[in-house]
């Protein structure tokens, strides 16, 4: 018995030595450096002194694990391009990418570290209410602890502030790179050959409002990018959470199965688990909201004027008015309870028409037993209800009720346009103005035709006529009135996208001064979409 063993040792190690040379020849040369690289390693001084004294059995199980050592780096080789977005500009059949677990996981995790670092700062956040400690240990266990965020521009001291909004991705990363391309032709920021994007115009931030994963076919490389983008310019990109940025939706959705398909994930491996909760952890870092105000330090009288982006619209129990009217240096808050009842008693008392349109307190409990509540921080609710991560709006502008028809489910509700305007009104006071909001999230088939008709955005509740089909790719400006609310298209390469079949991508331009709104087109380069 002895004997066989041996024998069947010694024709594992021929079979594996004539593999190796047979493969080595015939293999690209990134692959013959890598089974170089672990042929010399099997065949080491220091190997075989390891090996001795091992029984028959141990060598032959030691056997098969460098051999799955030796294939695993050739199914899934560490790829180098010569330049990275010429490589994701041209979709890859498969599984491909060129990146590995352990770039993606560290990315994440710079990311994430570089929110903690600005987090952190106790100074920041509205009266001293700062996350739990547990907030920076994040795991996908750990509930999910919603924030918003605030950024102030004095008007008189930078005039030519520009916001650059950008919906949701969902994978298109060739819509990405275009986009990036294109800010690159108007000297916004510089593409280099690594990956490497950095902000080249002090007067430019980028806004991404959400949803970077999920329903697309490239939605690892997209989330690598939009990450990279931030780590190199943490001061000039903003980065506002999505519905899809929870690992409860990346688990029925693509995004989770497409990280273990291409990064070759093996769920039974502690590190590989420990690599993908470290992935979706980041996601508790996003603000749910970010508000850019604007003030003209000359006219110290007048309201700092706000805009909100955000990906859904807003929450009934939540009210940002005391961050809206605190100082610049508090530019932080945590969302500690959903008060959606108490708040809609109080709405209704300040606004007596408006329980006429959207019904009475008592009435909407009702209706809505599961929302209209005040609910805990730590309830699961929240995070699979925050309005201004799911929240929807009525088009219709005759119906200001909350309605129970929502696509999302019974416990998502739809906004109507006088609960919106109410809303706005009591985030403002004579300190801070919330103007209008810029969003994405709602590309269904009843929104999706208004955008596209409308060039890549549309105005919720005006009589807006539609664009020009001779020009579809002229710029078209809102001027942000009063409980606006703007509603950005997806990229044209995304799952919403597709359907429609658009053949520009849109992006916002918001001049925080003028409350001017700019909704761009940037044209579909065959090159960029094979």
């Amino acid at each position: 018995m002895t004997t066989i063993r041996y024998t069947s040792l010694i024709s594992i190690l021929i079979l594996n030595q004539f593999f190796m040379a047979t493969h080595t020849t015939n293999c690209v040369p990134a692959r013959q450096e890598v089974t170089q690289r672990h042929s010399t390693t099997l065949t080491s001084p220091e190997q075989s002194l390891h090996d001795h004294g091992k029984t028959p059995k141990q060598l032959i199980h030691l056997m098969k694990t460098k051999i799955q050592r030796i294939f695993s780096p050739i199914r899934n080789p560490a790829l180098t391009p010569p330049n990275i977005f010429e490589y994701l500009k041209r979709p890859t059949p498969g599984i491909k990418t060129p990146f590995t677990l352990q770039q993606i996981r560290d990315t994440c995790i710079a990311m994430r570290e570089l929110h903690r670092r600005q987090l952190d700062q106790n100074d920041r956040w509205l009266n001293g209410i700062t996350p739990l400690r547990d907030f920076f240990e994040k795991t996908i266990e750990i509930p999910f602890t919603p924030f918003i965020q605030k950024k102030v521009f004095d008007s008189s001291e930078s005039p030519d502030t520009k916001i650059i909004s950008i919906s949701d991705l969902h994978g298109d990363v060739q819509s990405l790179i275009a986009l990036f391309e294109h800010f690159q032709e108007k000297n916004f920021l510089r593409l280099h050959p690594d990956g490497t994007i950095t902000a080249t115009d002090p007067r430019i931030l980028f806004v991404f409002t959400g949803d970077y994963v999920d329903r697309g076919k490239y939605s690892v490389e997209t989330l690598k990018l939009v990450f990279d983008f931030y780590n190199h310019n943490p001061d000039q990109v903003v980065l506002v959470r999505g519905n899809h940025e929870d690992f409860a939706i990346n688990r029925i959705d693509s995004f989770h199965t497409e990280l273990i398909r291409k990064l070759h994930v093996k769920m039974e491996r502690p590190d590989h688990v420990r690599y993908l909760k470290e992935i979706y952890s980041c996601y508790e870092v996003l603000p749910a909201a970010f508000y850019i105000g604007s003030k003209n330090s000359a006219e110290s009288s007048l309201p700092t004027r706000f805009v909100k982006f955000c990906h859904g619209i807003c929450d009934l129990g939540s009210n940002p008015h005391s961050l809206l009217a605190a100082g610049k240096s508090h530019d932080l808050a945590r969302i500690t309870s959903l008060d959606r009842l108490s708040n809609l008693h109080t709405l209704c008392y300040n606004i007596p028409s408006l329980k006429y349109s959207i019904g009475t307190p008592e009435d909407l409990k009702q209706r809505f037993p599961r929302y209209i509540q005040d609910l805990p921080v730590k309830t699961s609710l929240v995070a699979c209800q925050l309005g201004d991560v799911w929240g929807d709006i009525i088009l219709d502008p005759t119906k200001g009720a909350i309605m129970e028809e929502s696509i999302r489910g019974k416990a998502a509700v739809e906004y109507g346009k006088d609960l919106v305007h109410a809303l706005c009104a009591a985030a403002s006071s004579n300190k801070a103005q919330l103007l209008a909001i810029i969003r994405g999230h709602q590309h269904t088939e009843q929104t999706m035709p208004l955008i596209t008709q409308h060039g890549g955005a549309y105005c919720a509740w005006r009589s807006c006529p539609p664009e020009s089909p001779s020009s579809p790719t002229t710029p078209r400006t809102i001027l942000l009135q009063q409980g606006d609310v703007v509603t950005v298209a997806p990229t044209p390469l995304s799952g919403y996208g597709k359907a429609f079949q658009y053949h520009y991508i849109p992006y916002g331009e918001l001049d925080p001064a003028t409350a001017l709104f700019t909704v761009h087109q940037v044209p579909i380069k065959k090159s960029n979409h094979a």
